[in-house]
């Protein structure tokens, strides 16, 4: 039983539509902008006469073209055969790439088409003209637990009276010490004993 949603994970783009081709034909190009894989799959119908030679080219802005070395290919090109199909994976580092099929000697030519098909999805380059705005929104991160919770704008704010020793002490004067009623201090009472005369002598 299949458990995996293979559609999900790659997105073809036709290079060549099937038709029948007499002459040399550069195919559309493929963004691999978001995508960290390719492959070409050539499908091919009759061939009646001339040599079709296929071939992959690699570009930076899909305007100026090169044809990919062969260390950054999977697999070999071979010429077009009737009913055959050839599959090479691309593993370079180019953003856009194309098939071309070389044709030489045709009169009535050969039926055929490629398909580039991109794979591995990656968000970590994203492509403006296939991406979504929701795609591309991230959502607003928790605040952090060590963080001190913020005021609520929306509720009105009331000032927070401090107790009446702490004000007396931000104004510079300290709160002073109440004494015992009906009791004089310690230095006061020594200094009375001190003072008493004691027993006159005769």
């Amino acid at each position: 039983m299949m458990t995996e949603n293979l559609a999900r994970q790659i997105a073809p783009v036709q290079s060549l539509a099937a038709a029948a081709r007499t002459a040399t034909a550069n195919g559309s190009s493929a963004d691999l902008a978001t995508y960290e894989s390719a492959a070409v799959i050539l499908n091919v119908g009759t061939i009646t006469d001339g040599t079709h030679t296929p071939k992959l080219q690699e570009s930076d802005d899909n305007s100026a073209w090169s044809d990919v070395a062969a260390a950054d290919l999977q697999g070999a090109f071979a010429a077009l055969a009737s009913t055959t199909q050839q599959e090479v994976g691309y593993i370079g580092r180019k953003r856009y790439v194309r098939v071309v099929v070389t044709v030489a000697g045709a009169t009535t030519g050969g039926v055929y088409g490629a398909t580039i098909v991109r794979g591995h999805r990656t968000s970590s380059r994203p492509d403006p003209a296939v991406t979504r705005e929701a795609d591309v929104t991230a959502p607003t991160p928790p605040p952090a637990r060590d963080s001190p919770e913020q005021p609520d704008a929306s509720r009105p704010q009331t000032r927070r009276r401090r107790p009446r020793r702490d004000r007396a002490r931000a104004r510079g004067r300290a709160r002073p010490c109440r004494r015992r009623r009906g009791r004089a201090p310690s230095a006061v009472r020594a200094a009375r004993r001190r003072a008493v005369p004691g027993p006159a002598v005769a």
